[in-house]
Parts: structure tokens; sequence; C-alpha cells
């Protein structure tokens, strides 16, 4: 970034909403695979694994994969809601960022050396 950039930005938050929407975008992707992939493992889960033909060793092994991926299910569904809280982070940060920003702004545009006492009121 040039001096008149940085000289532009000094004071001031930066929102740099092309990265943040990639953000979303890319978290969103996440969560919508991770809850592509919780349907198709339930979905395993609910058919069973093995048919053992009324063997109880089979049965047993059965059992214990359904086990087994419902809790890989609960892992991934508590994953994709972890990815969507944190999308819900990125926006109310951002949209706290810019409006912190857009009030210094307005703050640092109303400022007049010549205001009594010389300075605009605390931030």
């Amino acid at each position: 970034m040039g001096e008149s950039g940085a000289a532009e930005r000094r004071g001031r938050l930066c929102v740099d909403h092309a990265e943040v929407d990639a953000v979303l975008r890319a978290l969103g992707a996440s969560a919508s695979d991770a809850y592509t992939a919780a349907g198709a493992i339930s979905q395993a889960a609910g058919q069973g694994v093995a048919d053992g033909g009324g063997d109880p060793a089979v049965a047993q092994v059965d059992a214990a994969l359904r086990r087994w991926l419902d809790g890989v299910h609960r892992g991934v569904l508590d994953w994709a809601a972890t990815l969507d809280a944190c999308a819900q982070h990125v926006r109310r940060t951002a949209g706290a960022a810019a409006d912190a920003d857009a009030e210094v702004a307005a703050r640092l545009r109303s400022w007049s050396p010549t205001a009594p006492g010389g300075a605009p009121e605390p931030l």
C-alpha cells in the first residue's frame, strides 16, 4: 500500500467486504458439505451396514457400526453448526466494524479546528 493509501486509512477501520464475502462463501460451502455428508451418514446408519442372515456376531458388528455412524453424524452436525456460528460471528463483526468506521468518519468530517476548545467531542 502506498503512502497515500496509508494516510487515507489512518485512524479508520478497514473492512474489506470482498474478503468478508469470500470467508462467508467458504464457510457456507463447508457447512453445506458437512450437512450433505451428515445426510449420507445418517442414511447409511439407517440402512444398516451388514446383512448377517441371523448371525449374532454380524448383528453385533452391525449395531456397533450403526453406533459409530451415529456418533460421526452428530460430530458432522456439530461441525456444520460451528461453521454456521462462525459465519454469523463474521457477519456481526464486519457489520460492527463498518458501523464504527462510519461513525469515526462522520466525526472526523464534522471536526473543525475552529470549534470551541479546538477539538471535537470525544469519540
